[in-house]
């Protein structure tokens, strides 16, 4: 089974998918704008960092270098600056430590000839001491500025990854849950369709549309199986009703049968003795003044005895109706 084919016969996955992609789009364009965001504050808070460090610096060297200079006022002494004083005063003071620290690749030198210029792919920061005589000056390429920049986009990747698959999962954990019912009523349903009518449905608990559908289905499901129960009840007192009228069905045609060979049996046995009349009527017709008294007993005596004969044959074919319901 494809993964397609996986997803589109589980409603579970397609909700959980069409939950996800919205979420989805909402935290995309969420952590785009977070991100547009802290890149702003991210170099605003360099910038001003930076230059806030680099004043305070240029603070401190001034006031050191005029507190000299006064102090050579008063004691009536020259005191001259240059370019290497400054530079060894920052040396021994340690002044840029801090800022190397925060700016790991820029370059830090003392200028005496004014504002240097800015290279490309590069900031240059500048703060004027003693009188504008020299200058502070920090360059410093741009990954020193965004750096926590790209370090903030990591955070931001990474947290914004993670958070994602946890609201994912949750979706998919919170639908799973509440469809889980739905599930399970499938599965009962086919078992159902397939004839397995003592399937349990349990009882969902739930009180909400797929709860009440999952105890309407289970009870539907009970009714179905006490009618199937009431109709296989039914089905075997017919089976043994209609075993019983084919055994009496069969028992009459027995009987009918008999019946046709006995009047059968009792024509044949009735032909002589009827024809034996027939004939002696005939002859007593056709030669009576002929005849004598013998003869006319004889003919009478035949005749008697053959109508005790149909008489006889006639009481027996009555007696059989008797006898058949006797027997039945």
């Amino acid at each position: 089974m494809s993964i397609i084919h996986k997803i589109r016969s589980s409603f579970t996955t397609q909700l959980t998918l069409w939950v996800a992609g919205f979420v989805t789009a909402i935290y995309v364009i969420v952590i785009a704008l977070l991100a547009r965001f802290s890149e702003q504050v991210v170099f605003e808070e360099s910038i001003e960092t930076t230059q806030q460090a680099l004043e305070n610096t240029a603070l401190r060297i001034d006031n050191i270098l005029r507190q000299a200079d006064m102090t050579a006022f008063l004691e009536h002494q020259t005191f001259t600056v240059d370019k290497a004083f400054v530079e060894r005063l920052i040396r021994d003071n340690s002044y840029f430590v801090s800022l190397n620290q925060f700016l790991p690749n820029a370059q830090f030198y003392v200028s005496d000839n004014g504002t240097p210029e800015q290279k490309p792919g590069s900031f240059v920061f500048v703060e004027p001491i003693y009188n504008n005589r020299f200058h502070l000056v920090v360059m410093c390429p741009n990954d020193d500025i965004y750096g926590k920049y790209e370090t903030v986009n990591v955070f931001l990747f990474v947290t914004g990854l993670t958070g994602l698959l946890l609201i994912i999962f949750f979706c998919w954990k919170v639908i799973a849950r509440h469809l889980w019912p739905l599930h399970i009523l499938a599965d009962s349903a086919e078992l159902i369709a397939d004839g397995n009518l003592d399937v349990r449905i349990p009882d969902s608990g739930m009180k909400n549309e797929i709860g009440r559908l999952q105890n309407s289905f289970a009870k539907m499901q009970m009714s179905l199986a006490v009618y199937m129960d009431e109709m296989r009840q039914k089905q075997v007192m017919l089976g043994r009703q209609n075993t019983e009228l084919e055994n009496a069905y069969s028992q009459a045609q027995d009987y009918d049968n008999l019946k046709n060979r006995f009047l059968s049996n009792m024509t044949d046995q009735m032909v002589t003795p009827i024809d034996t009349i027939c004939e002696l009527t005939d002859k007593v017709c056709d030669q009576y003044e002929k005849m004598d008294q013998t003869e006319m007993e004889n003919i009478q005596t035949k005749m008697i005895a053959s109508t005790d004969q149909v008489t006889h044959l006639l009481e027996q074919l009555l007696d059989v109706p008797n006898k058949k319901h006797t027997a039945l």
